[in-house]
């Protein structure tokens, strides 16, 4: 594969620049490069006008291609990093849109993460209120995607839940326990429960992704889809008052007794859209993780 040309051999920005030995694949790759040549000159042009803003244009500019190329995964709705000491019980969300709201017996529950720092949760009484948020609640597709260290045999350890007050008892929802992961959702024509194992027990960090489509729902554990079910309809949710709230490390409603997780959690994402198998294995990223919020699938 031809990949090492100039990025401009002319000395100057045109649509022609392209390798003299190409297969299909360079041929994308030269189209995007130009793509980029001139998203970089329209940048240029405006420097003399806005040149402060220059390094914020360009990097935008090229996000944006990037994304629509598929070279980067697009922004989650949320992404709570769990860098939080907790000890002002706030725990960020990177995106600006979903805080949530540590509930702690002490003073501060952060640990070391799978990537940085992480939340550790008693398997008693800890837990995080992500409030009620609309835009949490995707109705075509999700993804979720979380890194969990279970301390407990606990097979109701709940990683993250938007409960609902019949049914599989989830609109969503992840479980983390022993060597097992599952994963719960309700759309309009299907009630789905999958579960998976990686083989780890307790102490050990795991991977765990899921995704509706609108066809079907995967769950991955470090990666790899463990299992799988057809599904259609749009996600249901039960916004009535003891039931509408998001939860991470618990399941909480008034008619079946608390749910709760002990262990610690790493890097939460919710998106709007299902990320492809690809696109999971980045966020696994061969074991390591990442905290980078467009890593590259």
């Amino acid at each position: 594969m031809y990949t090492n040309f100039p990025l401009y051999p002319t000395g100057i920005f045109t649509n022609t620049d392209y390798p003299t030995q190409v297969d299909n694949t360079n041929v994308v790759y030269a189209d995007l490069i130009n793509a980029l040549r001139a998203e970089i000159q329209a940048c240029f042009n405006e420097l003399g006008v806005l040149p402060k803003r220059s390094y914020t244009d360009v990097n935008a500019r090229l996000n944006a291609i990037s994304i629509a190329a598929g070279m980067e995964i697009a922004d989650p709705i949320s992404q709570l990093k769990m860098n939080d000491k907790a000890a002002t019980k706030v725990v960020i969300d990177s995106m600006g849109n979903n805080n949530g709201t540590a509930q702690q017996n002490t003073v501060d529950i952060s640990v070391a993460g799978k990537i940085n720092d992480a939340l550790e949760f008693n398997g008693v009484d800890d837990y995080i209120d992500l409030g009620y948020n609309s835009n949490l609640k995707p109705t075509a597709e999700i993804t979720i995607s979380v890194w969990a260290k279970p301390a407990t045999l606990n097979p109701y350890a709940w990683v993250i839940s938007k409960p609902r007050g019949s049914g599989i008892w989830n609109d969503y929802g992840i479980r983390a326990y022993s060597t097992s992961s599952s994963f719960i959702l309700t759309t309009l024509n299907n009630n789905i429960s999958l579960t998976g194992s990686d083989g780890q027990s307790v102490g050990v960090w795991r991977h765990i992704a899921a995704t509706y489509d609108g066809s079907y729902v995967r769950l991955y554990i470090n990666g790899v889809e463990v299992d799988s079910d057809p599904a259609t309809g749009a996600i249901q949710y039960d916004d009535t008052e003891s039931y509408k709230y998001i939860y991470l490390g618990e399941w909480r409603g008034p008619s079946v007794g608390n749910e709760v997780f002990g262990g610690a959690i790493d890097d939460v994402r919710i998106y709007n859209f299902a990320l492809s198998d690809k696109e999971v294995g980045a966020l696994w990223n061969n074991g390591d993780g990442t905290e980078e919020q467009n890593p590259l699938p």
